[in-house]
């Protein structure tokens, strides 16, 4: 009874998801240089692109440092995209339980080894049809917030 609420609660989770907006922005050097003139704008201010609704896609924030070696960090806003299939080494997300990790995917013997990068730290190893387990997508997009450091005054 339980396994089957567990799943109505993902896929109202994943319908939530799914309602989400995504904009195209300007790349960032040229942020950099129109937000340095004025302490008053914001990043606001220069998008101005019409958002689109994408169902397949989501964004999640990275919650450990653990994929540093693919320039992925704690605080980071992650796009996810649902696929049908995942590549050997592509970085996806996943559910473990009540967590969402980020790591590398490698099947080995019909079992699934989530990487960290670099992979020096642990690797998760799990059955495909493990009870809370779930492939939510492959990573796409990785958003940072940059922030300007203030010079120091002469």
């Amino acid at each position: 009874m339980k396994a089957k609420e567990n799943s109505r609660k993902t896929e109202k989770s994943a319908a939530t998801q799914s309602r989400e907006e995504f904009f195209k922005l300007p790349r960032a050097e040229y942020l950099i240089e129109n937000l340095q003139d004025s302490r008053t704008r914001h990043i606001g201010d220069l998008v101005t692109n019409s958002s689109r609704q994408i169902a397949n896609r989501f964004t999640l924030e990275a919650k450990d440092d653990c994929m540093t070696g693919a320039d992925i960090r704690n605080g980071d806003h992650i796009v996810i995209e649902k696929k049908s299939s995942y590549t050997e080494g592509s970085i996806v997300a996943v559910r473990l339980g009540n967590k969402q990790i980020i790591r590398r995917y490698f099947r080995t013997s019909g079992r699934i080894h989530l990487q960290c990068d670099p992979p020096s730290k642990q690797i998760i190893v799990v059955e495909e049809h493990t009870p809370d387990f779930q492939i939510l997508g492959q990573v796409i997009q990785i958003i940072r917030e940059i922030k300007q450091q203030k010079k120091p005054e002469s």
